[in-house]
């Protein structure tokens, strides 16, 4: 038979102290705290190693980036020499910067040096001193001899744009001609397109300048070139032409002998190609038409 246990053997203080000692732990007896801990503890070791391990991968892919990129520049002698080349053509415009700002210091000097010997005195820089004399010799103030200088500045640049537009506008209108007399001129966009080179555009500008029309000037200064073309259409026309071309002769002679040169480009066309008869003349004064 069972004992019964009374109520006074159980003592309630005791059953306290031992529910509070068990707050600490789970069903199997465990203390949850360090349970927790552990796998705390077992989490953050493995993040950390995952974490070491992905750096150790980046740094290792950055590495195999950087050594691939520089192999890759290694076997591309193009891109070394054009990197070559860029760095060789900044340290010259480095260089001609430097040349030019010695050379503008040395000026200066100059300038300072000259103005003290003359007695002007230089507290601030040359140019205020070269002012300041200038204004003096005009009798006016500085303030003054600023603006007037401005003035003149501004009206200087303005004469030099009317030159300019005036320029363009008959380079414009001289093109104009000359394509009606050379189609092969028909794509250009400007007259000194029409020439091979400066110097030959620069005559054309001084025979214009002295009077001489258009037509007679180009051909002045590509007389030959004009020549070679015509001759070279000429003989792929007569290669090309065949009968027609020999029953057609006799007409077309007829009409260039026809032809009527006014006296004033005859005479031109005669100091321009000396070694040519009139008739050579005619024939080339019809193909300008």
């Amino acid at each position: 038979m069972a004992e019964i246990i009374k109520d006074d053997d159980i003592d309630l203080d005791d059953i306290d102290d031992e529910l509070d000692n068990d707050e600490g732990y789970d069903l199997d007896g465990d203390p949850d705290e360090d349970i927790d801990t552990d796998i705390d503890d077992e989490e953050t070791g493995d993040a950390e190693a995952d974490d070491g391990e992905d750096e150790l991968d980046e740094t290792d892919t950055d590495e195999n980036d950087d050594e691939a990129d520089a192999e890759g520049d290694e076997d591309d002698p193009a891109a070394e020499s054009a990197t070559d080349d860029k760095d060789a053509q900044i340290e010259e415009l480095r260089k001609q910067l430097a040349a030019k700002d010695a050379t503008i210091d040395n000026i200066r000097n100059l300038s300072k040096e000259t103005l003290q010997k003359m007695g002007v005195k230089v507290d601030g820089t040359v140019e205020e001193a070269l002012e300041k004399a200038n204004a003096e010799s005009e009798g006016i103030s500085v303030e003054d001899y600023r603006k007037a200088r401005a003035a003149t500045a501004e009206a200087q640049a303005a004469e030099r744009q009317a030159k300019q537009q005036a320029f363009e506008a008959l380079a414009a209108a001289d093109l104009s001609e000359l394509k009606k007399s050379f189609p092969d001129l028909l794509k250009q966009t400007h007259i000194k397109d029409c020439f091979d080179s400066m110097a030959d555009f620069v005559q054309f500008g001084k025979l214009r300048d002295s009077g001489v029309e258009p037509k007679t000037a180009y051909l002045a200064v590509n007389g030959d070139k004009v020549r070679t073309k015509q001759a070279a259409a000429a003989q792929q026309k007569a290669a090309s032409g065949g009968k027609e071309h020999l029953n057609s002769a006799v007409s077309k002679k007829a009409s260039g002998n026809n032809t009527v040169i006014p006296k004033e480009e005859l005479q031109q066309f005669r100091d321009m190609f000396p070694n040519l008869s009139d008739k050579e003349l005619r024939a080339l004064y019809k193909q300008t038409l």
